[in-house]
């Protein structure tokens, strides 16, 4: 059978590789708003840079709270008017407007705690479950998901401007700033120590409160004597699991995977379903495609240097045999790696991820 079709597939896996840092560094945040300014505007919004934005659109804070995600240098931006209840954004019924959607991250500056509870739940179920790369900057909410950052600095005030002065913002409002500034950031950075350089107070921790905090997940504004950063690039995730190891406590690497874990499935999608029979030969020419996507990865965001695996999952293999009423236990290697599995491709990768450069341990002799 001829293999037509493996030059385009090997061609998209390199192009995403080229693309991975730069894509990285141009995310797109879904805001969502309280908002009905513009009586004949529902719905989504998208807006590529703050000029596209039409200020009369909006309330004087919703327009602030778009320039806070902007400053953050993300690729576009989804503002979203939620569905109003009373006064205030029904976010349970307003869930369905950005259900399916994409995006990379999501900010709701009024948002309440239970709110925050509502939209850790929504986030969870899509990350786990449906394997969706959203990930959401929620105010005080601890959702123990990589998810879910949950930022919980208080008492912030701003310079954003001169002619109306210091300002006071809430955690919750903030998050909006938060969400820019992380989807701005490439896989080359993390975004520990990145400056807010608007923040003229906040409030301030001593070093080990703040590792403290930090240690639960928390992400922080931290003071250095000088200007206020980010304190470590964290995500909420406090119970270690074998699908959500330690590597997923950090912004950086959650961000690696799903790019990664993207990529393919994107590629699987757009390039492979329908299209190829489901033989071994067609699946290990997929595998092959994803070995060579994954080295074109090295150094950036993948480390190659001790090794990586992609391969077929034979343990998942092993499954549809046993379903078949066989034993994978008298059945040789080669055999099981063969064994039909319906439309099911089972593939396994076992990759590790580069890290940001964040800590030093230096030592000085005299």
């Amino acid at each position: 059978m001829s293999k037509i079709g493996l030059p385009n597939l090997t061609v998209e896996f390199h192009k995403k590789a080229v693309s991975a840092i730069e894509r990285s560094e141009r995310g797109i945040v879904l805001l969502l708003l309280n908002d009905n300014t513009n009586s004949a505007a529902t719905g989504v919004t998208a807006y590529g840079s703050l000029l596209d934005v039409n200020e009369d659109d909006w309330t004087a804070k919703n327009y602030r709270y778009l320039q806070y995600v902007f400053k953050g240098k993300p690729h576009k931006v989804l503002a979203v008017r939620g569905i109003r209840k009373g006064e205030k954004v029904d976010v349970s019924a307003s869930q369905k407007l950005f259900a399916s959607l994409k995006y990379d991250w999501f900010a709701f500056p009024e948002c309440t705690s239970d709110d925050a509870a509502a939209l850790a739940s929504f986030f969870f179920f899509f990350y786990n479950k449906k394997q969706n790369k959203w990930k959401a900057v929620l105010p005080k909410y601890s959702a123990d998901s990589p998810a879910v950052v949950n930022f919980t600095t208080t008492d912030i005030s701003i310079l954003w401007d001169e002619t109306v002065g210091v300002e006071t913002v809430t955690t919750a409002e903030y998050t909006a700033r938060i969400a820019g500034l992380l989807a701005g950031t490439s896989l080359t950075q993390s975004s520990t120590f990145k400056v807010l350089d608007e923040v003229v107070d906040a409030e301030i921790l001593e070093d080990a409160d703040a590792d403290t905090r930090i240690g639960n997940g928390e992400l922080i504004l931290y003071f250095d004597g000088e200007k206020f950063k980010i304190g470590r690039g964290v995500t909420s995730l406090q119970t270690i699991t074998e699908t959500e190891p330690e590597d997923f406590k950090k912004i950086k690497i959650v961000e690696a995977t799903d790019l990664y874990r993207t990529d393919i499935v994107e590629t699987f999608n757009d390039s492979y379903v329908g299209k190829y029979n489901n033989t071994y030969d067609n699946k290990m020419m997929f595998i092959g495609a994803v070995r060579t996507y994954t080295e074109e990865l090295n150094g950036t965001v993948v480390d190659t240097s001790a090794g990586f695996s992609v391969d077929l999952d034979t343990e998942k293999i092993k499954k549809y045999i046993v379903t078949d009423g066989k034993d994978p236990l008298e059945m040789e290697d080669m055999e099981i790696r063969k064994y039909k599995t319906g439309s099911h491709l089972p593939i396994a990768a076992n990759v590790t991820f580069v890290d940001a450069m964040e800590d030093l341990d230096m030592t000085v002799n005299m």
